[in-house]
């Protein structure tokens, strides 16, 4: 449901804090894809927020360590 509520939002960026939490990978994808396809579509930024980054499947991928980009 947040998700689509984020999806709907007028947010120039919008931003997930581990949206794919409890989803089996295949799910993951076709969510991954929604929102990508959405994003693309109405020209909107895209910051997704994960404990487990490996697991996703972006072009970019940055990771903090002790706060500090890496």
């Amino acid at each position: 449901l947040k998700i689509c509520r984020a999806l709907i939002s007028k947010a120039d960026i919008l931003i997930f804090d581990d949206p794919f939490v409890g989803l089996d990978a295949r799910t993951i994808k076709q969510v991954e894809q929604v929102i990508f396809d959405f994003c693309k579509k109405y020209n909107k930024g895209l910051c997704i927020i994960s404990s487990k980054p490996a697991k996703l499947n972006f072009d970019n991928i940055y990771c903090l360590k002790d706060g500090v980009l890496a």
